[in-house]
This record gives structure tokens, C-alpha cells and sequence, in this order.
């Protein structure tokens, strides 16, 4: 919609620009890109996460979509070339926020507990 200050604007709420020297996308609180690490809603389906990153990282807290508040707990599963495998059942959600750890090009899945993938 508009580049001001070196921060572009997108539709919906949406921002671009460096916070503390890293590249951020964000909706509020809602971070997608935190330089290569991402954390996308799956559009394709209606409660689900595809979290990325580039060189890994551990227990990182990742603050979970608004539609989302009332999850407790979430399952995550591998990305592989062969499909998705169950990585960790009944995840907790804590302030919904889910703490996440993923090594160097990993891909996840992430669903509420118990959903089928």
C-alpha cells in the first residue's frame, strides 16, 4: 500500500521493516518473518502453521495467530520429502505463545492437538 520511514505497509495490518536490526514481517503481535526464520498460517487449511527456519534455533517463543487464542496445545510434525512425521504430540500453548526449537533447514507443521493433518 505505501513505503514511509523504511517500513512498508501492506493490506490488513501488515508491516515490513528492521526491528533491532532484524527483518521483520509482522500482523500486531503476529511475527511471519523474523530474518529466515518463518511462521506462516497455512491458507490452505484453517488451523495450521508452517514454521521454517534457515540456521535453527532453540525455545524460541512464537506468539500464535489471533484465531487461534484458545488453543492449549498444539501437535507438530516433520516436513520430509516422504510426508509429514509426528514430531511432538499435545505441544503446550502457554499466553498464546508456543515455544519452539528447530534445527538448521527444518520445516514444521504445526496443528491443534488431536487435528488430523
Amino acid at each position: 500500500m505505501k513505503f514511509e520511514n523504511d517500513t512498508l505497509y501492506y493490506s490488513d495490518g501488515v508491516v515490513a521493516r528492521y526491528e533491532g536490526g532484524k527483518r521483520i514481517i509482522r500482523k500486531g503481535e503476529f511475527v511471519f518473518r523474523e530474518d529466515d526464520n518463518l511462521f506462516v498460517p497455512a491458507l490452505w487449511n484453517k488451523k495450521e502453521i508452517i514454521a521454517y527456519s534457515r540456521t535453527g534455533y532453540q525455545n524460541k517463543a512464537w506468539q500464535l495467530p489471533d484465531d487461534w487464542r484458545k488453543v492449549k496445545s498444539v501437535d507438530i510434525y516433520r516436513i520430509t520429502l516422504e510426508g509429514c512425521v509426528l514430531l511432538k504430540k499435545s505441544a503446550p500453548v502457554t499466553d498464546g505463545k508456543l515455544a519452539l526449537s528447530l534445527g538448521n533447514d527444518e520445516a514444521v507443521s504445526i496443528v491443534t492437538a488431536g487435528a488430523r493433518l
